[in-house]
């Protein structure tokens, strides 16, 4: 059937690990949080091969870590704070503590480490910064991969739509709104029959929504609600239909059928493919990884002090500013500029990049003056 051959993929898991159980600290792990952590022990245990390798102190890398982390944090969140939302932020700034509600900035993570690694270099004088942030730099695409991933799976920081039937489609905050919704237990998605194919517009697909309806809902009471309240949830709100909608000319079309004492309606729907932005970040930057480490493998020591920095700043933020032509602006500002505020950020890393590169290269090797 030609809706099974067609390339788009229904996306809407839970952001929590474990949201059905009612153990209040459980239920509000998430996979964003895990993926996060996960990403700094894997670097970690390649930052310790580097060490033994280069005949570092293993010990040092406890410490290393410590910095990172803290660095990553607090820049991530400062940088979201001043470059996206600071008339949110500033008037209120209690609100910077709140970071379990999101908004973290690459570009500001980046500044907080190059800070927090100056400062790990000032308490270990047998390693240099530029020595050290090398070796930082070396390993940080492990953890841009599983951030981006986090993303994903979070459905947030969203690409464009493919305006083809390729691409993905971000079902979650649909299905999470009409979940909320009284009289509903459940809410699925799956591509449609090929019947349908002949009314989808370009750039959108045919999607049956299944939803099930508590016991003891009355049938009218589900026709009167389906007729009524999901047309104009899926025409009203744009966090919705930028996923997931309807045609607004034209009634709405389902099937109701009673399956143990509980309707079942499905529900044709149109959703809209777009692109994995996130995945195209993230699988760019494990590959700038494995780039860094074999090029590490093959010099190591002879690596002049600086060189992989310099590599790793250009090539990551030329990779940011390309995907961010795929991706929905973040904040509405960014709307009313010509490049987004990704965009214009990722530009002075690049020519502090290529800056750093040349006169790494040049000079055999950077050292800060105090050094």
């Amino acid at each position: 059937m030609l809706s099974q051959l067609m390339g788009y993929i229904l996306w809407y898991p839970t952001p929590e690990i474990f949201p059905n159980l009612d153990i209040p600290i459980l239920n509000h792990v998430r996979w964003y949080g895990l993926l996060f952590a996960l990403g700094f022990i894997i670097m970690q245990q390649v930052m310790v091969y580097v060490f033994k390798n280069e005949m570092k102190p293993i010990k040092d890398i406890e410490s290393l870590t410590i910095h990172a982390v803290i660095g990553t944090v607090i820049g991530a969140r400062l940088g979201h704070v001043l470059f996206y939302e600071p008339q949110n932020y500033l008037p209120h700034p209690w609100k910077i503590l709140m970071i379990w509600e999101g908004g973290l900035a690459s570009h500001g993570a980046t500044i907080g480490i190059l800070i927090a690694i100056y400062i790990y270099a000032r308490k270990h004088k047998d390693q240099k910064f530029f020595w050290v942030i090398d070796r930082v730099a070396l390993v940080v695409g492990i953890g841009a991969l599983c951030i981006r991933t986090g993303n994903f799976l979070n459905s947030e920081i969203i690409g464009l739509p493919t305006g083809t039937t390729s691409g993905v489609v971000f079902a979650h905050d649909p299905k999470a709104m009409f979940v909320r919704e009284s009289g509903i237990d459940e809410v699925d998605f799956s591509k449609a029959a090929s019947s349908m194919i002949e009314n989808v517009a370009k750039g959108e697909v045919p999607i049956d929504m299944k939803m099930t309806f508590h016991k003891g809902v009355r049938e009218q009471e589900v026709r009167r609600y389906i007729e009524k309240n999901v047309k104009y949830n899926l025409t009203k709100y744009s966090y919705v239909k930028e996923h997931i909608t309807v045609p607004t000319d034209q009634p709405i079309h389902y099937k109701l059928a009673s399956d143990n004492g509980q309707w079942v309606a499905h529900v044709n729907v149109l959703g809209i493919p777009r692109h994995p932005a996130q995945e195209y970040e993230g699988i760019s930057y494990i590959i700038l990884f494995f780039g860094l480490f074999f090029y590490w493998m093959k010099r190591k020591g002879d690596i002049p002090h600086g060189q992989l920095l310099g590599i790793f700043l250009t090539v990551l933020f030329s990779i940011r500013f390309v995907v961010e032509f795929f991706k929905e602006n973040q904040v509405p500002f960014e709307n009313t500029i010509p490049l987004n505020m990704g965009q214009w950020l990722s530009v002075p890393f690049i020519i502090m990049g290529l800056v750093i590169w040349f006169l790494a290269t040049k000079k055999d090797g950077l050292k800060l003056p105090n050094e």
